[in-house]
């Protein structure tokens, strides 16, 4: 009896080790792009019906979903979530837990995550942000002067939402036209491409350039006023600036 007894509390602390969260750094599905003083920029893949470890997340972060999946949140000490996301899902979490995630697709669940290193500061709007500065599909007007003219294939359409407003960083997602044209100011941003387009980009010191784009793809921009154009197909970006 004692034997048996023993022999089941040596599993279940094996088990319990075994389930030990490890650093995110450490974890296999989470491969690291980008390492500089504000971010750690991880592109992370997960097989279909495959799991993630146990992962610490330490410091707050966002993820820009890339394609349509369906995953099991498993919080250490909480009830497992369902998340049902969708492609250029982008999602702001604060840190301080750890957790796995479980692909319940028959598709790679594949995201970027992005951790603050200073953190995200206080939120000035809320859990989410409603600010939207949308350029309509319906009319455009090339010059303040000219006459406003039909844009049927949204060529000139323009959104950009604030999903987070933070003290010391906000996330915007952008999408832009063919003939679209967006513009961000402040010190660093960081560029997270979510689909194959092409599309010209630039500063206020380097000028534009035709720049090729994979879906996750991330850039940054240690400048002043980061400039955004002409994307084809219709497209859409994640930009995280820092003050």
């Amino acid at each position: 009896m004692k034997h048996v007894l023993l022999c089941a509390l040596l599993s279940a602390a094996m088990a319990q080790t075994a389930a030990a969260p490890v650093p995110i750094s450490k974890e296999g599905h989470h491969h690291l792009v980008l390492d500089n003083e504000y971010v750690r920029v991880y592109e992370v893949e997960v097989a279909p019906h495959e799991e993630t470890l146990y992962h610490q997340h330490d410091l707050d972060y966002i993820f820009v979903t890339l394609g349509d999946s369906v995953v099991e949140n498993d919080r250490v000490g909480e009830k497992p979530a369902k998340l049902e996301l969708k492609d250029g899902d982008t999602r702001f979490t604060r840190g301080g837990f750890a957790h796995k995630a479980v692909n319940l697709s028959d598709k790679p669940f594949r995201n970027v995550t992005v951790e603050l290193k200073k953190g995200a500061g206080t939120n000035h709007c809320g859990q989410e942000c409603t600010e939207d500065v949308e350029e309509p599909c319906q009319f455009y007007t090339p010059l303040p002067s000219a006459r406003p003219q039909l844009d049927p294939d949204c060529k000139y359409k323009t959104i950009n939402h604030l999903l987070f407003n933070g003290s010391n960083s906000f996330v915007r997602t952008l999408e832009i036209g063919s003939h679209g044209f967006a513009s961000f100011s402040g010190k660093r941003k960081l560029l997270i491409s979510m689909q194959d387009c092409i599309a010209e980009i630039g500063t206020n010191k380097r000028g534009l350039e035709r720049r090729h784009f994979r879906a996750g793809e991330t850039q940054w921009f240690p400048v002043d006023l980061l400039i955004i154009q002409h994307a084809k197909p219709y497209s859409k970006f994640v930009v995280v600036g820092f003050e």
